[in-house]
C-alpha cells in the first residue's frame, strides 16, 4: 500500500474513536444507496455492542503458558525473547451476527459497516481495533482503489461515499458466514482462523454463501475439504465492498495465534478424520522451508542444506508442507514424535501433532516466537527454540537471510529428543 495523500483526504497515525462509513439505506431493499458525506461512526469496542448478536464459544482466561524445554541462543548477538513469560491471558471468541452491513477490507483490515453508526473488525477490544483502524489509514491502498474515504476530522473521523457507484458495490441477499483470516494468504493464519470458520459454517449447517479470500487453489481445495462446495462460496475480492443482509463471522477479543478449547476440538476431529486409512508414519521430521525461499527470496537459511544433512543422518525425514495436499500435512504430523522445523506458517501445522510431541522451532529471529510458543504450549507440546544468526548485511528490515551453527543446534536437538 501507499502512504496517505491529499488525493484520498486520509490522515495515518490519528487518535481513534470514531470513523464514518455508509454504503447502503435500509429504505431502500434492493439497491444500495451511495451518498455519504463526511458522516461520523463509532468503532465497535467491547464484548457486548449494541446491533450485534454475539454469543461467546471461548471466554477470556488467564493462562499460565508452558515454559519451552530450552531456549538456545547461537545468533552470537543476544537475543531479547519473552519466552520465559507465562502469566498471560488467552483471548476470547465469539460468534457475531449483523444485519444488514457492508464488508470490505484486505490485510489485517476487514470491515463490518452497519447502518446504526458502528464500524467492526475481527478484533473486539478497543485498543486493537484501533490499531487495526491506523494500521489501515497509514497504508493507504492508493486513489486507484475505490473504497469508502476516511479523513479526521474534530479528533474522530468522517467517511465520504458519494464517489462510489453502484458497480462499485455487490450485494448479497442470501445470509453470508464471512470465513476470511486477518492475513488471508498466509497458510499459517489459514489453520488459526480459517479452519475453525469453515467447521462452524458448516457443523451449524448455517446456509446461504461462504464469503471467503481465494488466491490459490491450495486455499479453495482447503474449503472443499472441510465440506464447503464451489457453490456456496464467494471469493472476496481486495477492497471490494459487499452489501449483506445477514452476516455471521468469528470474532475475537484480539487475535493471536493461540488456540481456544473450541479450536482445538477441530483440530483434533481433522486429525482423527485424516488418519484414517493407510498412510505413511515418519517418527521424526525436519519442516523445510528451502523450496519457499528460494521462490520468495526472503528470510533465507543459508545452510540449509548442512542442516538437513545432519538432521537425516539421525534419521529425520524431509518434508516440504507446501508441496503436499491438506490430508498429507496432518498425518505427516499427527504420526510425528518430533518435529524439527524453520520457524514459519508450515510449522502451524503443529496443531495437529498429538499432546506431548516435541517440537524444536530453529528460528532466524525473535519477532514470531511469542505466537509461536503461545501455540505449541496450548496445543500441550513438549517444545524449545534455537536461534541462529542473521545476516546483517542484507538490506531487508526484517526477514533477513540468516545461517545456524549446525553442529551446536544438533548439541540441543540430541538433548531435547
Amino acid at each position: 500500500m501507499q502512504s496517505s495523500n491529499s488525493q484520498t483526504g486520509r490522515l495515518p497515525g490519528q487518535a481513534i474513536r470514531c470513523i464514518c462509513a455508509a454504503v447502503f439505506d435500509l429504505a431502500t431493499e434492493d439497491r444500495v444507496i451511495l451518498g455519504w458525506n463526511r458522516r461520523p461512526l463509532h468503532l465497535a469496542g467491547g464484548d457486548q455492542v449494541p446491533g450485534i448478536s454475539r454469543v461467546v464459544v471461548d471466554a477470556r482466561q488467564a493462562w499460565t503458558r508452558a515454559q519451552p524445554a530450552f531456549v538456545a541462543d547461537l545468533s552470537e548477538g543476544g537475543v531479547q525473547h519473552t519466552l520465559f513469560a507465562c502469566s498471560l491471558v488467552r483471548h476470547a471468541k465469539f460468534v457475531s451476527q449483523f444485519q444488514r452491513c457492508a464488508l470490505f477490507g484486505s490485510h489485517h483490515f476487514h470491515a463490518v459497516l452497519q447502518d446504526n453508526g458502528t464500524l467492526s473488525l475481527h478484533d473486539t477490544d478497543f485498543d486493537r481495533v484501533k490499531w487495526r483502524v491506523e494500521f489501515y489509514l497509514a497504508r493507504d491502498p492508493g486513489p486507484e482503489v475505490v473504497i469508502p474515504r476516511i479523513e479526521a476530522q474534530d479528533g474522530g473521523f468522517v467517511c465520504t461515499t458519494s464517489f462510489l457507484g453502484e458497480s462499485d458495490v455487490v450485494r448479497i441477499a442470501e445470509p453470508v458466514f464471512f470465513g476470511s483470516p486477518v492475513e488471508p494468504d498466509n497458510y499459517g493464519m489459514w489453520l488459526i482462523m480459517g479452519l475453525p470458520s469453515a467447521h462452524d459454517f458448516v457443523r451449524r449447517a448455517h446456509g446461504g454463501r461462504y464469503l471467503c479470500w481465494i488466491r490459490s487453489a491450495w486455499q479453495r481445495k482447503l474449503l472443499n475439504f472441510m465440506g464447503i462446495p464451489d457453490e456456496q462460496i464467494v471469493v472476496q475480492e481486495p477492497w471490494r465492498i459487499y452489501d449483506c443482509s445477514s452476516l455471521t463471522m468469528h470474532q475475537y477479543s484480539h487475535v493471536d495465534v493461540t488456540p481456544t478449547p473450541s479450536d482445538r476440538g477441530v483440530f483434533e476431529e481433522l486429525r482423527e478424520r485424516c488418519m484414517k486409512g493407510e498412510h505413511k508414519a515418519f517418527e521424526k521430521i525436519f519442516v523445510s522451508r528451502r523450496s519457499f525461499t528460494d521462490k520468495v527470496g526472503y528470510r533465507k537459511l543459508l545452510n540449509e542444506a548442512e542442516l538437513i544433512n545432519a538432521l537425516e543422518a539421525r534419521g529425520f525425514v524431509t518434508v516440504e508442507p507446501e508441496m503436499l495436499d491438506f490430508q498429507a500435512q496432518v498425518r505427516i504430523f499427527a504420526s510425528a514424535r518430533v518435529v524439527v522445523g524453520l520457524g514459519g506458517a508450515a510449522m502451524f501445522n503443529a496443531v495437529f501433532c498429538k499432546p506431548g510431541a516435541a517440537i524444536v522451532s530453529i528460528e532466524g529471529s525473535p519477532a514470531f516466537t511469542y505466537g509461536h510458543s503461545n501455540l505449541f504450549a496450548a496445543s500441550q507440546l513438549d517444545f524449545g527454540f534455537i536461534f541462529g544468526k542473521q545476516d546483517q548485511s542484507d538490506p531487508t528490515p526484517t526477514h533477513k537471510r540468516w545461517s545456524v551453527n549446525v553442529p551446536e543446534a544438533m548439541r540441543y536437538v540430541d538433548a531435547f529428543i
